[in-house]
């Protein structure tokens, strides 16, 4: 299984252009973007940083565990 996460610093990275749709989870907002009704990609915005996972690329995980994977993601203290 591949899972994809990744963050840039950069304001709107082309791979985030034109989500499906937008949910609020735990206080926090999340750009959505499915196919067929199944989650493929999930993004959000932590400080500077634009933060996105892709599902597997057999897209094995529920949409259920993309929203909480997502929510789960927290900064690495430096």
């Amino acid at each position: 299984h591949i899972l994809d996460v990744h963050g840039l610093s950069v304001p709107d990275p082309p791979a985030l252009e034109s989500p499906t749709t937008t949910v609020r989870r735990g206080g926090r907002t999340f750009d959505v973007w499915t196919e067929g009704g199944h989650i493929r990609q999930i993004a959000w915005t932590q400080g500077p940083t634009r933060a996105w996972i892709t599902n597997t690329l057999l897209d094995e995980l529920t949409n259920t565990q993309m929203i909480g994977l997502a929510a789960g993601c927290k900064p690495i203290a430096r």
